[in-house]
């Protein structure tokens, strides 16, 4: 189970563990989170990137992504310094929002049981009970009206494709600076899906002809 093996959340568990005041380094290749200055916050262990060749038919439209505003917002994120830091970049985009703060599933459903769906929700993928892809389901499924987006360290086409497919309208690499994704939330008034610069990328890249063998 995931309480047997170092899993991806006790890797940022132990990146968030410092010395002398200073973030430790989770291992080569480390990622860090900014602070609105610019600074590591958290050292985030890179991920391996997944393989396959299969072109997969996800296709984003910019009606989706018309809005006027948001207003109130889910963030689940089951590490503290992630949704403290997912906080503030919701702050910084949109003034006056108020963000529900969950730490798992459970918490989110729970959550969304007490309160209206929001405009915006922003959701991790690897949980302790489960994926942040089985939550952008049920709120496609039950509330459409809400704008999910995957907040993850994750750009592998195993993370990014399922929750695409499932309905999440944008996907935020977290190793971002702070300012780049806060500009990209922004762009969501104007109809520009929230998507980091290599995930774009990548969604490109996924549609180009393959090479023909010499």
């Amino acid at each position: 189970s995931w309480r047997n093996t170092p899993s991806r959340h006790e890797q940022h568990a132990r990146a968030r563990r410092s010395t002398g005041g200073e973030p430790r380094v989770a291992g080569d290749g480390a990622k860090r989170l900014p602070d609105v200055d610019g600074n590591a916050i958290v050292k985030l262990a890179q991920p391996k990137r997944g393989g396959g060749n299969r072109r997969r038919s996800v296709i984003i439209t910019t009606s989706q992504f018309t809005c006027t505003g948001m207003k109130t917002a889910l963030i689940l994120d089951d590490l503290p310094d992630s949704r403290k830091w997912l906080t503030e970049i919701l702050n910084a985009a949109f003034p006056g929002i108020a963000p529900g703060l969950s730490g798992s599933l459970a918490e989110a459903r729970q959550w969304l049981a007490e309160h209206p769906a929001p405009d915006l929700a922003l959701i991790d993928l690897g949980l302790p009970d489960g994926s942040g892809v089985e939550l952008i389901a049920e709120l496609n499924s039950r509330a459409p009206q809400t704008l999910c987006v995957v907040a993850s360290i994750y750009d592998d086409n195993e993370h990014i494709f399922p929750a695409l497919r499932a309905g999440a309208r944008g996907y935020l690499l977290k190793d971002q600076p702070l300012m780049q994704i806060v500009e990209l939330l922004k762009g969501i008034a104007e109809g520009c899906p929230p998507l980091s610069p290599a995930i774009a990328r990548k969604l490109l890249g996924y549609f180009q002809p393959a090479p023909e063998p010499a």
